[in-house]
Parts: C-alpha cells; sequence; structure tokens
C-alpha cells in the first residue's frame, strides 16, 4: 500500500495519513550504508522519476490537494505541502508522544518509527522485529496544553522524514527534523544542531533561565517496540538522564 503520512494519530483519507511507539545497541547503529540500496546512481534515478508526470500517483495526488490549506496551517518546521510521487510501497511509518517525569522535571517528546522492508533494512542490521524506533527526542516542559504538533512522512520512500516541535517551556519550543535514508545515513537538526544519529539515536533537551539551551545525545542505537518501552522504564534511574535534567540552571 502507498502510505504518504502519519500525524497525531488521527486518519484524514485512505492515502494521506498523520499520525502524532532491557537492552539496547549503543554507539548506535553498524550499518554497511549499502550501496546496493541507495547511490548516486540511484538518487538520480529517483530524481529523475519525481520529475516525470508519466509516472506519478495522479489519484493519490489529487486526494490530497485539498489538504492544501490545512497543511498550510499546520504549525511545523517545514511547511507540508502536497506534491506529486511516483507509486511507491512503504512499509510503513508513524511516532508515539512520550510523557515522562526525571529529576522533578516534567518532559514530553516523540518517538519515530518506520516498520521493515523496501529502504529500511539498515535499521534491522542491529536488531530483530518489524518495528524499529530510529528518532527519539525529550525536552524539558513546563507548559502542559502547549500544542505538539508532529508528522511521519513517506512522501520522499525509500527515504524517510519527520518533523515536530515541542512546545514545552515559556521560553520557546524545540523544533525537530529527522531524516533516515535509505542507505542507513540518518541525521535530525533540533534548533539548528546538527545531529549524526550513527553515534546515538536519542535526543535529550533542556531549555535555560538565560533562554539558551542544551543536548545530550545518548549512544543507544535503533530500538524494537520492547526495548523503547524497556528504556521508558529505565531511564530515570540513569545517571547520565538524571544529572542532565537536574542540571543547575534549566527550566
Amino acid at each position: 500500500m502507498s502510505e504518504s503520512f502519519a500525524m497525531n494519530k488521527f486518519l484524514y483519507a485512505p492515502l494521506f495519513l498523520f499520525a502524532a511507539c532491557s537492552g539496547t545497541q549503543s554507539i548506535s547503529d553498524s550499518s554497511s550504508h549499502s550501496p546496493e540500496i541507495w547511490n548516486p546512481q540511484i538518487a538520480r534515478a529517483q530524481a529523475d522519476r519525481y520529475e516525470d508526470s508519466t509516472q506519478w500517483n495522479q489519484a493519490q495526488f489529487q486526494q490530497e490537494l485539498p489538504l492544501a490549506e490545512f497543511l498550510r496551517a499546520y504549525d511545523l518546521p517545514l511547511q507540508l505541502s502536497p506534491f506529486p510521487t511516483p507509486e511507491y510501497d512503504s512499509p510503513g511509518n508513524g511516532n508515539a508522544e512520550l510523557s515522562l517525569t526525571i529529576s522533578g522535571k516534567k518532559l514530553t517528546g516523540q518517538t519515530i518509527t518506520l516498520a521493515k522492508g523496501t529502504g529500511t533494512e539498515s535499521l534491522f542490521e542491529t536488531i530483530e522485529g518489524d518495528e524499529a524506533h530510529y528518532f527519539t527526542i525529550l525536552a524539558i516542559s513546563d507548559e502542559s496544553d502547549a500544542e505538539q504538533p508532529v508528522v511521519a512522512s513517506s512522501r520522499n520512500h525509500p527515504n524517510y522524514l519527520a518533523q515536530g516541535s515541542l512546545n514545552p517551556t515559556s521560553k520557546g519550543r524545540v523544533d525537530w527534523v529527522a531524516v533516515q535514508m535509505a542507505d542507513g545515513h540518518s541525521i535530525a537538526v533540533v534548533n539548528g544542531r546538527i545531529f549524526d544519529l550513527s553515534a546515538g539515536r536519542i535526543v535529550l533537551v533542556a531549555q535555560k533561565q538565560d533562554g539558551s539551551i542544551r543536548f545530550r545525545q545518548l549512544p543507544e542505537g535503533a530500538m524494537t517496540p520492547t526495548q523503547m518501552t524497556d528504556w521508558q522504564a529505565t531511564i530515570s534511574q540513569e545517571t547520565e538522564v538524571i544529572s542532565f535534567f537536574g542540571e543547575s540552571g534549566n527550566l
């Protein structure tokens, strides 16, 4: 099936989806970045397919066009707009909201998932199963009712993009974008800071009373849903995490 977006756990059309998922792998991924899955030649061919109107899935594009106004109003770091794509078969992607308390601080966040299939093979070189959490972000929050917009998109299959805003504090919001490439490379950008996710797929964020921001990139790699659940159950006992969120000057 051809899946578009997932955002906040709501479905808007059959082909246009939005969804706002005990050991883990450390220093995160040993993926080979296989040139057979993705290389400059494949990238050029993919670009040509996206630009060739004879290959576009016109039925899906027409279903998405009426949502253009809604997308413009949805406050994300990168504005979404409907665009035509070739036919593709996504294994599935999504997200889940996180809510924890550590060091007396309320935390809010998101964890982003991909299912096993064409283009996502590199995530499953270090874990077993059919679903992988490939990016997780967790930030201090002092505004419990603030909106937390998020989208996980398959529109660039076999490459994947997720983005969102954590609006956790009176000092402003935390904007983030995460990209998982078919060759295994993966990056995230959080409030202008670039993270190479081969060094770890969990990013902790703490806003400061002075208006600045601090980050901590944990070395955990891709996780299965069970591993993610176990991690959430034990993170409040990790000295490094307790120290980071309890640091003087944090909100």
